[in-house]
């Protein structure tokens, strides 16, 4: 047998002027597509990489996004 309060339920006001007052859901922004992504493995001298590495750095890149914007512009 359940224990039984004299203690009224509060009343779920909040919830209802919630639903009740709610506007109409914003349509949301389609997503883009993601372009699959392809790996290119090329052979540098360590110089040239460690010039990268800190060029990278100093530009607040990665390496491979530093190296993609360059691809870009060139092509």
């Amino acid at each position: 047998m359940p224990k039984r309060t004299g203690i009224p339920r509060k009343p779920m006001t909040e919830a209802e002027n919630w639903v009740a007052e709610r506007q109409a859901p914003i349509a949301a922004e389609p997503t883009p597509k993601v372009e699959k992504m392809k790996r290119l493995t090329i052979d540098v001298p360590e110089s040239l990489h460690r010039s990268l590495k800190l060029k990278s750095v100093a530009e607040g890149m990665t390496m491979a996004d530093l190296v993609r914007s360059w691809i870009e512009e060139k092509i």
